[in-house]
Order: C-alpha cells, then sequence, then structure tokens
C-alpha cells in the first residue's frame, strides 16, 4: 500500500480507466517483488 502512493506520485495524472489499471498493475508487481527479496 505504501508503493501505491508513491507510484502515483511519479506517473502525472494518468486518471483514464486504462491508465488506472496500468499504475494498480504496476504497483501490484512492486509489492510481489519487494515480498519475494524481503518476506
Amino acid at each position: 500500500m505504501i508503493l501505491s502512493s508513491e507510484g502515483t506520485k511519479k506517473i502525472p495524472c494518468l486518471l483514464t480507466d486504462k491508465g488506472f489499471f496500468i499504475i494498480i498493475r504496476l504497483n501490484y508487481q512492486q509489492t510481489l517483488a519487494s515480498t519475494q527479496i524481503a518476506p
């Protein structure tokens, strides 16, 4: 959940349906990667 707030700050207002969905997928993949590195 921490990554989602910072991830949206980096992306300049892509608040379309597809853009928002892509942001969620990227943040979800980042959380999976972080959990694999430090479970």
